[in-house]
């Protein structure tokens, strides 16, 4: 799976990945700013991503976990605004399937889906989610090459609202 995270909200997020249970260390992602990624998964494992309103230990944050099986569509889960010690609204988006709102069992080719909250649920932030055209020229760009690259996943989030949990 390979795409881009874009920040089009008012306010910075920290973004850091975790796989096979080992985290990256966060990175700030300024407004209007972005950042690549791809990665390769046996098709039962989940690559997730952390945005988080800071970088302090108890920063406001949602996941997003992405698989890319190995046949099928892509899965996407939200789960958020995860933060105990500031009282957030919790399970704004916990396991919510992105897999709901498209066409077929998974995000198919050229479909976009939004991540909206309402009021009593906005805390975890608000995002679009697009899967782009697969094309094995961009994934052997981004990745060096390797097998079955031409048929990974393009998918491209952006965030519109930083999730943030006032205390």
């Amino acid at each position: 799976m390979l795409g881009a995270l874009y920040n089009t909200s008012s306010k910075p997020v920290w973004l850091s990945v975790t796989w096979g249970g080992q985290s990256s260390t966060a990175c700030m992602l300024q407004p209007n700013g972005r950042a690549a990624y791809a990665f390769s998964t046996p098709g039962s494992v989940s690559t997730v991503l952390k945005i988080a309103d800071s970088e302090a230990e108890d920063a406001t944050y949602t996941t997003i976990s992405l698989r890319d099986p190995v046949i099928g569509y892509p899965e996407i889960t939200f789960n958020g605004a995860l933060n105990q010690s500031k009282g957030c609204r919790m399970g704004s988006y916990r396991n919510f399937k992105l897999q709901s709102g498209f066409t077929k069992s998974g995000p198919a080719e050229g479909e976009t889906f939004k991540v909206v909250g309402t009021d009593s649920i906005k805390d975890g932030g608000e995002y679009t989610v697009t899967r782009l055209k697969d094309d094995a020229a961009i994934a052997e760009q981004w990745t060096g090459g390797g097998e079955n690259t031409s048929d990974w996943a393009r998918i491209d989030i952006t965030v519109t609202l930083a999730p943030s949990c006032s205390s």
